[in-house]
């Protein structure tokens, strides 16, 4: 065949377009998240009104030089990584434990910063979101994602069967659930082998 089908041509063209825009969306997010980590890290935990940031500074409040990231970055990285290995949440998770113990996903290669509530997730399902609820605040976005962090890690049998039977419209959500399942089944099999 001398010339290549315009269908053929499309797809790359479409797959350079995709690229492209992955690039152009995805970096800058990641970065982003970074960037405001890390100037954060210096003043993380101080009263408001007490300082003012203009630029990436250094130790402050954990004694870090400038450009050090706290446990925000390196969860992401781990889950980043993850997500390129096609990893599962088993191996999500053992890098999480990986960070918490050995400094995995690190500035320097050392933990200095973990939030209680990420801790605590790691270790213990019921704990965790306990103490996320009762830290105050925004407690049900912390304790949302705690749960979700030590649901990932702890499974099903970790989760106190009388906390779920106490959620609201349960019936509904576990069709949902199926439904998720049953789609995401479905998904592979079309991309892996064509359609239905």
């Amino acid at each position: 065949m001398v010339g290549r089908r315009m269908v053929d041509r499309w797809t790359d063209d479409n797959k350079m377009f995709l690229a492209l825009n992955i690039k152009k969306r995805v970096l800058p997010a990641i970065y982003g998240g970074i960037i405001g980590d890390l100037m954060g890290v210096p003043v993380e935990f101080k009263q408001r009104g007490t300082f003012c940031i203009q630029d990436i500074v250094g130790y402050g409040t954990y004694n870090q030089p400038p450009g050090t990231w706290s446990d925000d970055t390196s969860l992401t990285l781990c889950l980043v990584e993850n997500i390129m290995e096609n990893g599962n949440l088993k191996s999500l998770m053992q890098k999480f434990v990986q960070y918490k113990e050995e400094g995995y996903w690190t500035s320097f290669g050392m933990m200095f910063d973990i939030g209680r509530t990420t801790s605590d997730a790691i270790t213990r399902f019921k704990e965790a979101v306990l103490k996320a609820v009762n830290l105050g605040g925004d407690t049900d976005t912390v304790a949302a994602i705690t749960g979700t962090l030590a649901g990932m890690y702890y499974k099903m049998d970790g989760i106190p069967e009388e906390w779920l039977e106490k959620i609201v419209r349960k019936q509904d959500i576990d069709e949902l659930i199926r439904n998720f399942y049953k789609f995401c089944a479905d998904k592979a099999i079309i991309e892996e082998y064509g359609s239905l």
